[in-house]
């Protein structure tokens, strides 16, 4: 080979390795910004994605695990999984669900990590925000959470009028022992001026320590939501490492207006921080507005229909069967330190809420 061949050779070598690099540089580029399937589009927060509906035709009812996880649908629930897991996971399954790609807009309101807690024995507890069930083990991790209920019909205490007074209705991991929480519910406030009270009720998403994001349709409208909704509302964080979750998937279903809203999202994108799995949770609270605790609103009852959780090894935890983690029953108490809110077991996955004393 002579010194003019060796030269083309070389440059050929040279420009086949640029190639390569750049087509590198491409594909991790597009993989930062890629979606986490083709039938999800980002939201108007970066990093946030919904699920489209799926092709026509597509059961998830006969579907692969493989093409659950494809199309945004929370996994299948195990073969020996109890017949209430099923019957919920059909409803949230359910084709005929219409499939919202949301905007997210941020609010006044926050939701905190447990406050005020007192121990008071191996079972219970009370807190000046939160009412209802904990469960919490060190390892292995809760990696999901479902709650099912109804939108309250809310007021302010009988015979009182002024003001706003507010509610929110959860389910979420983390919170109980440590200050990350990522949550999702419904909210619900009265609000009176002179004996005539009006309602808010919104769903939402928050990744404590950043904002509540109210779930609105993609112009920014509410979306079809009243008291007495029946939710179905499953919080999962996903991509563990080291022991921590950094991001997450979100499927809220109302089961009452026909829509349903299926989502990945990461800390970041809602300010977030990551998540140990230490406790999971199923609460009423009261929460934060203007820097201050709210007065909690005269919500009389609330029923839960389910309230279960999973670990990384997929055992089921309920708040009466908490299976080796241990389960606190939470009292929320007002600013007189007297009792304002509770739930009651009914079985080891159904709850009813109850308020009291100067909440109602």
């Amino acid at each position: 080979m002579n010194l003019r061949d060796t030269d083309l050779v070389n440059r050929k070598i040279v420009y086949a390795v640029a190639q390569v690099a750049a087509l590198s540089i491409l594909i991790a580029s597009l993989a930062s910004a890629q979606s986490p399937s083709p039938f999800a589009v980002e939201t108007n927060i970066k990093g946030v994605y919904a699920y489209t509906e799926p092709p026509a035709g597509f059961n998830p009812m006969t579907a692969s695990a493989a093409e659950l996880e494809l199309y945004g649908y929370p996994p299948r629930p195990a073969a020996n999984a109890p017949a209430k897991a099923l019957a919920t996971w059909e409803m949230i399954a359910n084709p005929a669900l219409k499939r919202i790609v949301p905007e997210l807009s941020a609010t006044s309101i926050y939701h905190r990590p447990v406050e005020n807690l007192v121990i008071k024995n191996s079972k219970k507890a009370a807190s000046s925000n939160w009412s209802g069930y904990a469960l919490i083990h060190k390892r292995p991790q809760f990696t999901s959470v479902t709650g099912a209920w109804l939108v309250p019909i809310v007021q302010q205490a009988f015979g009182t009028c002024g003001g706003t007074d507010y509610s929110s209705d959860w389910a979420g991991i983390d919170g109980f022992a440590n200050n990350s929480l990522f949550q999702s519910g419904s909210e619900s406030d009265a609000t009176c001026v002179s004996d005539t009270t009006t309602t808010e009720n919104y769903p939402w998403i928050e990744w404590l320590p950043g904002a509540t994001f109210e779930i609105t349709a993609s112009d920014s409208s509410a979306l079809p939501f009243a008291p007495g909704d029946y939710l179905i509302v499953v919080v999962t964080a996903t991509n563990w490492s080291g022991g921590e979750s950094t991001s997450g998937t979100l499927s809220y279903t109302d089961v009452t207006q026909n829509w349903q809203v299926d989502g990945t999202i990461t800390a970041a994108a809602l300010d977030g921080s990551p998540l140990v799995g230490q406790s999971t949770e199923w609460i009423i609270e009261r929460p934060e507005v203007g820097g201050s605790t709210a007065d909690l609103a005269n919500y009389v009852a609330v029923p839960w229909f389910e309230a279960s959780a999973t670990d990384v090894k997929n055992k089921t935890y309920f708040p009466g069967s908490p299976a080796g983690a241990t389960a606190y029953s939470i009292t929320m108490l007002d600013d007189s330190n007297s009792p304002i809110s509770f739930a009651d077991l009914f079985n080891p996955d159904t709850l009813l809420f109850l308020d009291e004393g100067s909440a109602l």
